[in-house]
């Protein structure tokens, strides 16, 4: 599997916005710019996988004054078709491209 290279133009959709941490998984490649972003931000940086806990809290937050019941049908449905359509098994990966695709469908970019 590659690496995946976080930017400051990429950095901000893998945040764990759960508690306002950055995680470095072992096939991250993390920028200086991104770094600096961060830490402008207040991110933490945690070198480490997430917290499996915390990629749910993070996926399920509300947003945009939507339902939360309807905000965690949503997260399970795109999580289910990622993991079966597509095979994206990876924790941070899913709760990325969930998070991108709820902000989108909310209007938040």
């Amino acid at each position: 599997m590659g690496k995946t290279f976080i930017s400051a133009d990429n950095v901000d959709g893998f945040i764990c916005r759960a508690d306002q941490a950055f995680y470095v998984e072992k096939d991250m490649v993390l920028t200086p710019g991104a770094k600096d972003k961060l830490k402008n931000q207040g991110i933490s940086i945690i070198y480490g996988p997430r917290p499996e806990a915390k990629v749910q809290a993070d996926a399920t937050a509300p947003m945009g004054g939507a339902d939360v019941q309807e905000l965690e049908k949503l997260v399970a449905q795109i999580t289910g078709l990622l993991k079966t359509e597509y095979q994206v098994t990876d924790p941070d990966k899913l709760a990325a491209v969930v998070s991108r695709v709820v902000a989108e469908l909310l209007g938040k970019k």
